[in-house]
């Protein structure tokens, strides 16, 4: 039988790239591309894997991570008294590598896949499981990152049998984990003048920043700031929540915040709204976006990167000139006032007061 030359096409690639990566993901039945083009249905798996594989080379900066079987050791009482209690070796343990996450199915594949006529990849029936044994695993992130990514994120082990084991690293997460909360503490109370602190405040989704007493904002975002990185310490595979190595670096860039700032402070304001029962933002009546479901709890970061989009650029500059008033453009710093005019399209050829004066005549945001 001779083969359609498309599908001759999508295996002699195929075999190409699984030859520059031996180890491999597999997707839907198709192989992952750390980096496919941006309109591949595969670039949001791939984003995630890339994110996953960094979280963890951030965590564990060695490369090695070790995983402990849970409720192990275990000790059986010896029946001579005069005799050591013998310690149990836990049983070996098959684990599935092809396994359905939320409605994708995601496979690790340990050799030569199987490849079917139209194109699709699947791992092979008798090597889709892998055998775990003893009471601690090793999984190497430098020699085998997908293999690391699969068992940490998609295998399902992790928290119901094995749990992470690293005293040394226990040790030193713990030391950088004060040090952490104590640059989210200074910079909190310390660092941020009174715009800035409003500003972040509103990014991170705290209602009625712009009137609220300063001490309490700091209050607020403290606690928010925490309460979600403790989140994301029960929910270590969920990459979308957000605790203090985003807030850090959330402060490092102020342009990244305003636009979320801008939203929140629609919502304060009612003129953005969301219907619930659809699923669905308006700003002053009018369809903004619709939420996916799996995005409800982050719907106003969602919200943010949707408005990012160039092909959404009318509907956030509609929302952007709504909110934009004399007061906000008077207490504006000069970044905040280049980032605005660069928005709105104002030549950025101006020192900062004549921008700032540019805006206000442009927009007629003056009383």
């Amino acid at each position: 039988m001779v083969l359609p030359f498309f599908i001759i096409k999508n295996l002699l690639i195929f075999a190409f790239e699984t030859k520059q990566r031996k180890i491999m993901l597999i997707v839907n039945q198709k192989q992952l591309n750390p980096n496919p083009p941006k309109d591949s249905e595969l670039a949001p798996y791939a984003k995630e894997y890339r994110e996953g594989i960094e979280n963890l080379k951030q965590k564990f900066p060695t490369n090695n991570i070790q995983l402990k079987r849970n409720g192990f050791p275990k000790l059986n009482k010896s029946p001579d008294p005069n005799m050591a209690d013998m310690p149990e070796m836990p049983s070996p343990m098959f684990i599935p590598l092809t396994r359905n996450v939320d409605g994708v199915s995601w496979g690790y594949c340990k050799g030569a896949p199987l490849i079917h006529a139209n194109g699709l990849v699947e791992v092979p029936p008798r090597e889709n499981s892998v055998i775990l044994s003893g009471e601690v695993i090793t999984l190497n992130l430098r020699s085998q990152p997908d293999y690391a990514f699969f068992i940490m994120y998609k295998s399902g082990i992790l928290g119901a049998e094995f749990h992470v084991y690293d005293p040394e690293g226990d040790k030193l997460r713990s030391l950088t984990e004060k040090n952490y909360n104590l640059k989210v503490q200074y910079a909190i109370r310390e660092s941020m003048d009174e715009p800035k602190l409003r500003m972040v405040c509103q990014a991170w989704g705290i209602v009625d920043a712009g009137t609220k007493d300063v001490l309490i904002l700091q209050e607020e975002l403290e606690g928010k700031v925490f309460a979600g990185e403790a989140q994301k310490k029960k929910n270590p595979t969920d990459l979308m929540l957000r605790g203090v190595p985003e807030f850090l670096a959330d402060i490092r860039n102020d342009d990244a915040m305003r636009p979320k700032s801008i939203i929140q402070l629609a919502i304060d304001e009612k003129r953005l709204t969301f219907n619930a029962p659809q699923s669905r933002f308006y700003f002053d009546g009018d369809e903004v976006c619709y939420v996916p479901p799996d995005k409800q709890a982050t719907r106003a970061d969602y919200l943010a990167n949707v408005l990012h989009d160039p092909k959404n650029e009318e509907k956030w500059l509609n929302i952007l000139r709504s909110m934009v008033t004399k007061e906000y453009i008077d207490t504006s710093d000069k970044f905040g006032i280049r980032w605005l005019a660069g928005q709105l399209g104002v030549p950025l050829n101006k020192k900062e007061e004549a921008l700032r004066e540019s805006l206000l005549a442009e927009f007629a945001t003056a009383d």
